[in-house]
C-alpha cells in the first residue's frame, strides 16, 4: 500500500511538474504573442503615421500653391485698381488746373474790365 501510494504520489509530482511546465510555456508564449502584436501595432502605428503625414504634407503643399495663386490674381487686381485711381487723380487735377487757368483768366479779364471801368468812370467825372 505505502509503496503504491509512493507511485501515486511520485505520479501525481509528475503530472504536477509537467502542467507547471505547461503553464511556464503557456506564459512564455503569452509574452511572446503579446511582443510580437505590439511590435505590429508599433509598425501599424508608424506606416500610418508616415501615410497621414504625407497626405497632410500633400493638402498643405496644395493650398500652398493655391493661395500663392490667389495672392498673385489679387495682387494684379490691386494693382490695376491702383492703376485706375491714379489715371482718375491725374485726370481730376489736369481738370482743377484747366478750372483754374481759366476762372485765372476770367479773373484778370474781370479785373482789366473793371480798370477800364473804373478809368471811364473817373474820366467822366472829371
Amino acid at each position: 500500500i505505502i509503496a503504491s501510494k509512493d507511485s501515486l504520489i511520485k505520479e501525481f509530482q509528475a503530472e504536477l511538474k509537467a502542467k507547471d511546465e505547461e503553464y511556464v510555456k503557456a506564459l512564455k508564449r503569452q509574452a511572446d504573442d503579446i511582443e510580437e502584436l505590439l511590435s505590429r501595432m508599433d509598425n501599424q502605428y508608424k506606416t500610418l503615421h508616415k501615410s497621414y503625414r504625407a497626405e497632410l504634407d500633400t493638402i498643405e503643399d496644395e493650398f500652398k500653391s493655391e493661395r500663392a495663386e490667389l495672392l498673385s490674381n489679387c495682387k494684379g487686381e490691386v494693382d490695376s485698381l491702383f492703376d485706375r485711381r491714379r489715371k482718375a487723380e491725374l485726370q481730376f487735377l489736369e481738370a482743377k488746373q484747366e478750372r483754374e487757368e481759366k476762372y485765372q483768366t476770367e479773373l484778370e479779364a474781370m479785373q482789366a474790365k473793371d480798370a477800364e471801368d473804373y478809368n471811364m468812370l473817373k474820366i467822366k467825372q472829371e
